[in-house]
């Protein structure tokens, strides 16, 4: 029988891995933008923390070890938002140079 710590981890495994592929923003002219098209290597290490989360799940009775994959994938989801705030006050400088 599956716990409920076990389910809750099982969701949020995959709702990890559909959230790499949904829009971070949509723009008009340029279109969706998601995690994948955005930063490639974030993305991966996060469907790689989403199936090591999965087989950690399969494999092992304890769910301790979940824990440290969740603070690995909040940690690559705060450095992208970070990295993402960057860029785009850096393009929003650069657009009121440019009509100024």
């Amino acid at each position: 029988m599956i716990n409920f710590k076990k389910i809750v981890a099982l969701s949020s495994s995959f709702g990890l891995v559909f959230g790499v592929y949904l829009p971070m923003i949509s723009v008009p002219i340029v279109g969706n933008i998601n995690l994948y098209t955005h930063n490639q290597w974030v993305a991966l290490i996060l469907l790689l923390i989403a199936v090591a989360s999965t087989l950690i799940l399969l494999l092992d009775k304890d769910t301790k070890w979940l824990f440290v994959m969740g603070i690995s994938a909040c940690l690559s989801l705060l450095y992208e938002f970070i990295a993402f705030q960057i860029k785009l006050s850096e393009l929003k400088q650069q657009i009121q140079e440019s009509l100024a």
